[in-house]
Formats: structure tokens, sequence, C-alpha cells
């Protein structure tokens, strides 16, 4: 389902109301707008009736579920009710600012013409037995829901299972007459995946591959998860803040994540007296600080940006739950859903990618809970996803930050994914993962313009407003409303530029912006040639290029015409600054020497 017609016409009032540069004129001109509304909470859903008239002819009802805040807004989801019992994902999500304006609402709510039959007999407690011998599983939640078949609601029970036995998670639509099963889906969401209580770990930084800016293969592979001098090298200590400290030892648990032993593949967590946790990659307990090392960093990053309710509280991993499979995924669950780790292949805890990659399953879940169905929505979570392990990468080092998963992936075990695509929308293959590569390349290619900050807040803003069987070009359109509710549109010109040119935004919107073909150079490149040494590449005439350290001192300054080499090899180990600017670009890269 695509966004209602109430959401587009907030997006072009947004265009008009907002400092967007020569956009709302253009628009203005072939029709005219509804002024913005207020409400308060109280008069949400009178309006959504007479918004969607709908709804009293199915003699439905809302139920507000959820009620998050961001920094930009108000987030409410509304589940559709019909004769006391939910509809399968109906849902009404409503999107109002601080001062309660309607930014936006979706319609994702279920239309049928009433019930087939009004029975719920089955006994509900004989189902969890038999259902529990069936599948080897526990039986988290069990509740009535209609299901639309044919037009018509059909009475039927849900049941949220775990699967002890085989490490996944369902949910079990049964005839609420018969008992029968008539569907069951994979809730998991996959990558493929008063003491000072500060502790130390040892963990790859994101990965080995980064680090030493060498691909999988060239120097060093996984060995069956040896541990080796050239590996030994690679690996940072870092500080592992606010552990729980209790009876003399240091726990894996925090804040923002709990490292558990809850899978079949039984390994216990590893634990310290000392508060060091300086393991070898080959020792189990190695995964485990890898993941919450990582995870509490990410966390403590979306922080600074302001987003301080999103997934703000202890995600429950278990970094060797997937056993030897290689496969990770993120489950939700009433307890705030768990992480769970593969050890097959390269260890899928060994690289932040992953890990990052998964944690984003979470956020988005935690943005706009039981949104996540559909292919297309699914496909954009896959590419939220990505764009955090991308973007993670990518502030850690530049080197081939487009290959995702570089050490998981690219290699024997699988190909991997890519940050960067010239796909269009709509895609030929419908899967899910290319869905999620053209949304995640459009962002890190906003990313670059943009720049960190601005970009991250804007996607972290648009999750807390996504909505089930939603489009990519839905999402685009909450990512221009996001800037509006968060720097009142002063980047919408940019965001609608990349996205028409990736067909996620057509016509009049697109005709008011400069458009320009993927194929054509916009930025300057570069790549690393040599060790410490880059290749410069412009289009752009004359460029003129400057290399700084972290505190600011220019190092060094240089001209080029179209190509030049950047020759860093005398300088000290560490992190520099490079900018390249010309007439019509203005780049900054970060490059680190190794000596």
């Amino acid at each position: 389902m695509t966004l209602s017609r109430h959401l587009f016409l907030y997006f072009t009032c947004l265009l008009i109301f907002t400092p967007a540069s020569g956009i709302g004129q253009s628009l203005s001109q072939h029709q005219s707008y509804p002024a913005p509304q207020f409400l308060t909470e109280p008069q949400l859903i009178p309006w959504l009736f007479r918004e969607y008239p709908h709804l009293i002819t199915q003699a439905d009802e809302l139920e507000l579920t959820h009620r998050i805040q961001s920094p930009g807004g108000i987030h409410y989801t509304f589940r559709q009710i019909h004769a006391g019992i939910p509809v399968e994902n109906g849902m009404i999500k409503v999107n109002l600012g601080h001062d309660g304006r309607i930014w936006s609402s979706s319609d994702a709510s279920i239309p049928h013409q009433g019930i087939i039959i009004e029975d719920f007999s089955v006994d509900t407690s004989l189902l969890r037995i038999s259902y529990g011998e069936l599948l080897g599983a526990h039986i988290i939640r069990i509740f009535p829901e209609w299901r639309v078949n044919g037009g018509k609601l059909l009475p039927t029970f849900r049941l949220e299972t775990h699967q002890s036995s085989r490490i996944n998670s369902y949910d079990i639509w049964v005839d609420a007459q018969s008992g029968t099963e008539i569907l069951r889906e994979d809730r998991s969401a996959y990558h493929h995946l008063t003491q000072d209580s500060s502790g130390r770990g040892r963990v790859f930084s994101p990965d080995p591959c980064t680090r030493a800016n060498l691909a999988y293969g060239s120097e060093f592979t996984d060995g069956n998860d040896l541990h080796t001098p050239v590996l030994e090298a690679l690996m940072d200590t870092v500080i592992l803040r606010d552990l729980t400290f209790e009876d003399d030892t240091f726990f894996l648990k925090g804040p923002f994540v709990q490292l558990q032993d809850w899978a079949p593949y039984r390994i216990p967590v590893a634990t310290s007296h000392t508060g060091d946790f300086l393991f070898e990659r080959s020792d189990p307990g190695f995964e485990e600080v890898m993941c919450y090392y990582h995870i509490d960093s990410y966390q403590r990053y979306i922080q600074t940006l302001g987003f301080v309710n999103l997934q703000n509280g202890p995600i429950r991993v278990d970094a060797h739950g997937k056993a030897n499979s290689d496969q990770s995924s993120y489950t939700s669950d009433p307890n705030g859903g768990y992480l769970l780790f593969g050890d097959g292949g390269v260890d899928d805890g060994e690289d932040a990618d992953v890990i990052i990659h998964e944690y984003g399953h979470a956020l988005s879940e935690s943005a706009s809970p039981n949104s996540r169905s559909g292919t297309e929505r699914r496909g954009l979570d896959e590419g939220i996803g990505d764009y955090f392990a991308a973007s993670y990468s990518f502030d850690a080092d530049i080197w081939r930050w487009y290959e995702l998963f570089n050490w998981d992936g690219h290699n024997e075990y699988w190909d991997g994914r890519m940050g960067v695509s010239q796909r269009l929308y709509p895609p030929s293959n419908t899967s899910i993962y290319v869905y999620g590569e053209i949304w995640a390349a459009t962002l890190m290619q906003i990313r670059q313009e943009l720049g960190a900050e601005v970009t991250d807040r804007l996607v972290f803003q648009e999750l807390y407003s996504n909505f089930p069987q939603m489009t990519l070009p839905d999402a685009a359109i909450l990512m221009i409303q996001a800037d509006s509710m968060l720097y009142q549109g002063v980047h919408t010109n940019t965001l609608i530029r990349y996205f028409c040119e990736r067909n996620l935004l057509k016509g009049t919107t697109c005709s008011t912006v400069r458009v320009q073909s993927l194929d054509s150079p916009k930025a300057p490149t570069v790549t690393k040639s040599g060790h410490n040494t880059w290749e410069l590449e412009s289009t752009e005439g004359v460029s003129h290029c400057s290399v700084t350290d972290l505190t600011g001192r220019i190092l060094l300054v240089q001209s080029f015409r179209q190509t030049s080499s950047l020759d860093l090899r005398n300088f000290p180990s560490g992190v520099y600054l490079l900018r390249i600017q010309s007439n019509n670009s203005d780049h900054h890269v970060k490059l680190r020497v190794i000596q």
C-alpha cells in the first residue's frame, strides 16, 4: 500500500511552507493545497475517522498502541479493531510536530466486507500444548486476530513462538474453529544478518580487512577461526563502558546491550574478575566483546544526535546463537527483541558491519513497532541496516567502505553486498535485498553531500514514520518530511535531486531541481594506490586539495587538473582529513596512515 493522499498533500504543503528555494512556487502554480492542521492528542481519533470514512463503513475502531517521541515530533500508531478483536497488520500512523501540527498520516488499514463467521471456539490451552510439542517451541503470546480471506474477516489465533531447538521464531496463524495451521511466517530479520565498571576488551574496528586496507585472502583468511600474528596485530584494545559489576565479577551487560547464552548452542558468556576481556579471536569471548563494544558505541553515537529513546535499553545478544549457521538475525518480542549471530564461515560477530546491520533492525522496530510487513517494506529495512553498516564502516576508515560485510563476506563463504549501486527504481529483481541496495546506495550518496550528522539524523527521524506495506518512494517522501521537521526543509532540494535520479520521485517535483544522471561524475574520487599513497581524480577542471591533522593544522596543499598523486609515506601513523575543492564541489574524506 502506498502513502495515503493525506501524506502526499502534506508533502507538497511542506515544500510550499518551508524554505526549500524554488520548489514551493513551482508546485503552487499548478494547484492549491490546504493549510497545515493542528490537533491535540484527544482529537486524533475523531480526525482519523473523518479522514478515513471507510473505517466507519466497516464498523471498525482504532486503538492507540504506540506513542513515540522523536526530536522531530510525536508518532502515533493506531491498531485497527473490529468487534473488539484486532485485524492482522491493520494500522494507521500519524506523525505530529511537537506543536501539534499534522505532518502526515498513512493508512495501512485492511479493507474488508465484514465477518465470515464469528467463532473463536478452539481451546487455546490445547493449542499451546499441541504446538509446543509440534514445533519444540515455547509460545510467547497467543491472541485472537482477524485475517482477511476473500474480502471477509476470518477468525484466527496468532501464536508468537520461539523454537529453542531450531533457533528460529515464527508467527503462526491457526483457524480459530478447527485449530489447523493457516500460515507460518519467520519473525526474524536476517543480514544474509558504584564502582568504576568500565573494562577493557580487544576488537576488530570495524574488521581486519578495513583495519589493514587489504582484501580478504590477500594476507589473511578465516582459517577455521585460527588466531594468527597478522590478525593479532589488527586488533584494537578498547574501553568497554558501564559493565555490570556484581560479587567481584564483571559481566558483559550494560545500559544498551546484554550478552546472554540462551539459544541452543550452549557457550557460557565470558566474565572477568579484573575487567579485562582480552581474548584471541579463536576464543568465543572475542565475538561477545565485539557485539558489546560496537552496539554500545553506536547507541552512544545515536544519543549524541538527540535520539535518546531509540532502542534505549539493553538489547539481548547471543554472539553464538545461530550455532554453525553462516547467518545472523534480529527477532522482535515483547521484551525488546534479541540478536543472534552465527559462527559458520567467518564468525558473524567478528565483523562490525554484520553487528550494526542487525542492530539496525532493532532500531527500526523501536521507532515504528510492528510495521515490517510487505516485500518492499522489508527491503527498506534491509537498506536501512546496510546504510548503518556502511556509514559506521566509512567513519572508521574509507577503505572499500562500499563493500558491506567485507570480512564476513566477499570470500568463499558468500558474496557480501554493496553500498553503491547503479540500479534504478523500480528494479526488475524484486528481492528485498535489491530494494535494500537501492535505498542504502541512495542514502550514502546523500551522506557524501550533506555530511554524516545531518544525513544520519534524517535517517533516524524517518524511522519513526514507517508503516506496513510502504514503498521506497514513500520512504523518500518521509525523508523529505524529516528534513522539514528537523531542519525547516533546508536540505530538501538535495534530497529531491538524489531521489529523482533513482526514480524514487517523479513528475513535477523532479522538474523543479537539477537532476544529474547517475553516470555523470559528481564528486572527485580518492583511490588507494599503495602503502600510504592515493590517486585523486576530478572532472571539475582545476581542483585544490589540502591535508590536515585532527587538530586542523594544514600539513600539505596542492592543486591539480583531472588527476594527481597524494603521497603521505613520510607522515606519522594516524588519521588525516583530505579536502578537495573545485568550482562546483567541496569534498571531504578521511585517510589513515599506518607506518
